[in-house]
């Protein structure tokens, strides 16, 4: 560059373009550096302009050091930028998919970002294989010291659309010397769903040289994939983590009718467990599932509740007993349908089996689902303990008032860890939970520190708050006497 290019307007914009790529490739540069420097790299859009964002992604910067940006947000940033520019982008993106161009001793840089860049700039799924045949090519099977790219391609391959080439590509990596490659490559296989990798993964099972991990997982896979047949002879020899896999993945299917024999064989082998007997119990009863032909085998099996009565499966609450009361009630807060699980609820808390601390969930949660109760209603008021009505919803809600120990508690934790915090009666409910003289001081705690922290108004509360405050807190007023605040004094602490 001549003296008078130096000093003319294209030379002092080529050094400011330089100075910014050398201040994102500085991994010691501060974070708010390096996002000013990406920012201005990002409005001249130019290939080396991309070339020096996305070597943001061949390291990792220190958190909270000389920045408050994380390494996952500048990297988030470097994102947004190269996808905001679009398809003229693909070439550098691709250029940096196929180049080695980390830090000395691992120059296999990652790609996990570059390929979702990849994904959504390209203008057709024919252009994003091409580069994905060109990846493949380039990272073959075998030994390798660093296989993490062979992983993270593999991992997008198998959240990528399904491609009848993906399968037969891929295939050569479920003989990598690299167990997670091997892992992560029949991941990908079973997301492609494709029948072409059917008898080399029931290979793998079969001569048992792979870990459980990858063995159960294949059999779940298939499940997933609907090729329930060829799984059946091997559910007896599958270890307890291997047949709670195999039955969450059949339960999952939606015809009831492949889904029930091999249910059965799970919870007929020798390493079934209770929790596995109460899940399949627990699908036959929500599923209605048919019991024509496996009536016998299931009176055989069925815990205490659970009855065969007009060709189907029945759910007894009142009588059933631990730990099956408890797995019952887990399964039917997991549901979204009253239909289904509001009744039964309703039941189970009427048997005194039922575990303390799983009467106070399967309350609190009625309360947060708020279902109207219809003609449960008299059987459900003859259950709710103190401080606890049926609302004029219809629903059971709370009267904090009288409420006492340990319901207290379970309440101001509920409303805290699952309560909006922009509800105003959830703020209004902690605030009676806080003044309710019976509360543990526990949860007193926890409710004025999130009021510290959030800044939310006691007004209407400040007296009685002010009397049962604890050292570390103090209400100090706002605007006036207009507003009050819960503020935390360290110097009392």
């Amino acid at each position: 560059m001549g003296i008078k290019s130096f000093f003319s307007k294209e030379g002092r914009h080529t050094r400011q373009l330089d100075r910014s790529a050398r201040v994102v490739a500085n991994v010691k540069a501060a974070g708010e550096d390096r996002w000013a420097a990406m920012l201005e790299l990002a409005k001249e859009a130019s290939g080396e302009a991309v070339h020096a964002l996305l070597v943001r992604y061949t390291y990792t910067a220190e958190v909270g050091t000389r920045s408050r940006v994380t390494d996952e947000q500048e990297k988030n940033l470097v994102f947004d930028l190269v996808t905001e520019i679009g398809e003229a982008a693909l070439p550098e993106v691709t250029k940096f998919l196929l180049s080695e161009e980390g830090p000395i001793g691992q120059p296999k840089h990652s790609i996990s970002f570059a390929l979702r860049i990849l994904e959504t700039i390209s203008p057709d799924p024919e252009t994003t294989w091409s580069v994905l045949h060109q990846i493949i090519l380039a990272n073959e099977p075998g030994y390798e010291r660093d296989p993490s790219r062979k992983i993270e391609l593999l991992t997008f391959i198998g959240e990528w659309r399904r491609d009848p080439r993906v399968t037969e590509a891929i295939l050569p990596y479920l003989d990598d010397a690299d167990e997670g490659v091997r892992f992560q490559c029949a991941e990908a296989l079973l997301g492609q769903g494709s029948e072409l990798c059917k008898e080399r993964l029931l290979a793998i099972v079969r001569e048992q040289d792979e870990s459980y991990q990858m063995r159960n997982r294949i059999l779940s896979g298939f499940i997933d994939n609907g090729w329930v047949e060829e799984v059946l002879p091997f559910l007896e020899g599958l270890d307890e983590p291997g047949l709670i896999q195999a039955a969450e993945s059949l339960v999952m299917l939606p015809d009831d009718g492949i889904a029930k024999e091999p249910l059965l064989r799970i919870i007929e082998s020798n390493n079934s467990s209770e929790r596995l007997l109460s899940r399949v119990s627990e699908w036959f009863v929500i599923r209605q599932v048919s019991t024509h032909g496996v009536r016998g085998r299931l009176e055989k099996i069925l815990p205490r509740g659970y009855k065969v009565a007009k060709k189907q499966v029945e759910r007894f609450p009142e009588s059933m007993r631990e730990p099956y009361l408890i797995l019952a009630v887990e399964g039917l807060m997991a549901l979204e349908d009253p239909g289904l699980g509001l009744e039964p609820l309703i039941r189970i808390l009427r048997n005194r089996e039922l575990a303390p601390t799983m009467y106070l969930r399967a309350l609190e949660f009625l309360v947060r689902r708020a279902w109207p109760l219809g003609e449960l209603d008299k059987m459900a008021r003859k259950v709710l303990p103190e401080g606890y009505v049926v609302g004029g919803s219809g629903a059971i809600e709370r009267e904090v008032s009288a409420m006492r120990e340990p319901f207290l508690t379970a309440a101001g934790d509920n409303l805290l860890d699952l309560g909006d915090p922009e509800d105003p009666d959830v703020r209004r409910q902690l605030l009676e939970i806080l003044v309710n003289h019976g509360s543990d001081e526990r949860v007193r705690e926890r409710i004025l520190d999130r009021f510290s922290r959030e800044e939310w108004s006691v007004l209407g509360f400040e007296k009685e708050i002010e009397r049962r405050m604890p050292r570390e807190f103090k209400v100090q007023g706002v605007g006036h006497g207009q507003d009050f605040r819960v503020v935390r004094v360290l110097a009392r602490i």
